[in-house]
């Protein structure tokens, strides 16, 4: 018998059994490990271009920002590339949320499910 590549790529061998090796639960646990290091990048360089706008190349404070200090004070004085980064932090903050979501519902789907065989109730 001949096994196509893709089937070898998508199962792996364990015992007698084949287990896929990605699958919904590694796909959240993998999305949510990304989003967690994107929400504190993202976190730390909004709050960096909130304090200290000089020291990124491009970004200039907004027109009408009076005094010699570059820490915002007001909503209006909020560079629109901060906006940027803290609204952008919170979708990855609700990806995690979702993820976190479907591994808890996974697992009770499967604890359910072993609860149910030792009762004997297949």
């Amino acid at each position: 018998p001949t096994v196509t590549p893709s089937t070898r790529v998508f199962h792996r061998r364990n015992g007698k059994n084949n287990k896929p090796w990605f699958d919904g639960r590694s796909c959240a646990q993998g999305c949510a490990g990304f989003s967690t290091v994107a929400v504190l990048f993202l976190s730390l360089i909004g709050y960096l271009m909130d304090t200290q706008p000089l020291y990124f190349r491009g970004i200039q404070p907004k027109d009408g920002i009076e005094g010699v200090t570059y820490r915002v004070r007001t909503v209006d004085q909020v560079l629109p590339a901060t906006v940027c980064a803290y609204r952008t932090a919170f979708a990855y903050f609700v990806t995690i949320l979702l993820c976190w979501a479907y591994l808890n519902y996974t697992n009770e789907s499967k604890q359910r499910a072993v609860f149910r065989a030792a009762a004997g109730g297949g």
